[in-house]
């Protein structure tokens, strides 16, 4: 008659060899998330990398992941923020390079693109990747550097059907990927990003007629809409200057806002030339909203008691120099986003809107309409 055993100890099964043991433990949350997403479960590993980044900010392979998945997405701008957080912690996570290449070329930043494709080619030489520089390069209108790239695809992988397939695609595709990347800029009122892709689109000489006539149209209208930035750009500048001869040569600082005095003296408001960090993007009455951080000179430093400047905001939204800057909808220009340093005009009718914070409670914040922004070299 067999042995009926009642527990697992009577059974006296040898102990798991100590590698297994340490391998098992060392399975982390990012781990999981990646089974999870390898198996095609993709809500249940964003919902685990959340928690993962939550408790560890700083994890490379939580933000890579979870860039990854936004990635396929199409949330193209918050990929790239967790992708850039990924080489901010480790810049030796070579396969964020690749990423950040692809969706820096997928909204049309191509300097980006280049750069983290090249550093991931460095590091990386594949023939597709290197079709895909001569790609971003071509669309830059540098035949001559495509050409090269292109010629090191096809000698790290000559005679490949796929690759040629590719190739002969990527030149065929290229006029109509331009066409509609214009369309796209110009729907969203990006009208300098609009001109230049439309203007290459059409310089291919491979659009069919019907949307070479519409590129030719929407070329003459991005034309005249630049005219008119480049107008108001100049009203904000001499409004500019007329603050700062107003304020004694220098510009409103932050915390004269909450002066009622100054207010009254300038009821008509006042134009600012601030610096200041893109916390978050959202709609408001259907017009988009910036919630920024404004960097505060020596001056405002010493006067409100912050010992430098920094961009971290908490979730009740009071440690740090908050403000909004509004503009219509698709009114701001593509490099202005969250995670970014901008330069911009703004004027002040000393208004202020009452948002949410983090704790779901109302925050108290002034306003500045958007007049013009420029590119931060500095981030």
């Amino acid at each position: 008659m067999s042995q009926i055993y009642t527990s697992t100890n009577e059974l006296k099964l040898p102990t798991l060899p100590a590698r297994v043991i340490q391998t098992v433990s060392k399975i982390t949350g990012e781990d999981k998330a990646e089974g999870l997403l390898n198996s095609g479960k993709t809500a249940e590993a964003k919902k685990l990398l959340d928690e993962v980044l939550d408790k560890n900010p700083d994890s490379p392979k939580g933000h890579f992941l979870m860039g990854k998945i936004l990635s396929n997405e199409g949330n193209l701008f918050p990929a790239i923020s967790h992708l850039e957080e990924t080489l901010r912690v480790d810049e030796k996570f070579y396969d964020a390079y690749y990423l950040l290449g692809r969706n820096y070329s997928r909204v049309n930043l191509l300097e980006d693109s280049l750069k983290n494709y090249i550093t991931y080619y460095s590091i990386r030489p594949q023939a597709t990747v290197a079709l895909e520089i001569g790609r971003v390069y071509e669309t830059m209108g540098n035949s001559v550097l495509a050409n090269e790239y292109y010629a090191k695809a096809n000698a790290m992988n000559p005679g490949n059907p796929n690759l040629q397939m590719r190739m002969t695609e990527t030149a065929g595709n290229l006029a109509n990927d331009l066409y509609l990347r214009a369309s796209h800029a110009f729907s969203v009122n990006q009208f300098k990003e609009a001109y230049n892709l439309f203007a290459q689109a059409i310089d291919t000489g491979n659009l069919s007629d019907g949307a070479k006539r519409d590129a030719v149209r929407k070329l003459e209208i991005a034309r005249f809409r630049l005219m008119e930035e480049v107008q108001r750009t100049a009203a904000a500048r001499e409004g500019f200057a007329a603050t700062q001869k107003n304020f004694a040569a220098t510009s409103l600082k932050y915390y004269q806002l909450a002066d009622a005095g100054l207010r009254t003296s300038f009821a008509e408001g006042a134009t600012v030339e601030w610096r200041g960090y893109v916390a978050k993007k959202f709609v408001r009455y259907g017009r988009d909203v910036l919630l920024m951080i404004k960097e505060l000179d020596r001056d405002e430093l010493d006067y409100m008691s912050y010992p430098e400047n920094s961009y971290k905001l908490n979730k009740h939204y009071n440690n740090r120099p908050i403000f909004l800057l509004e503009a219509q909808k698709g009114g701001f220009p593509n490099f202005v986003r969250p995670g970014r340093m901008i330069t911009f005009n703004g004027k002040t009718e000393w208004k202020y809107y009452d948002i949410l914070n983090e704790m779901s409670s109302p925050v108290r914040v002034p306003v500045f309409e958007f007049i013009a922004a420029y590119p931060d070299p500095r981030r």
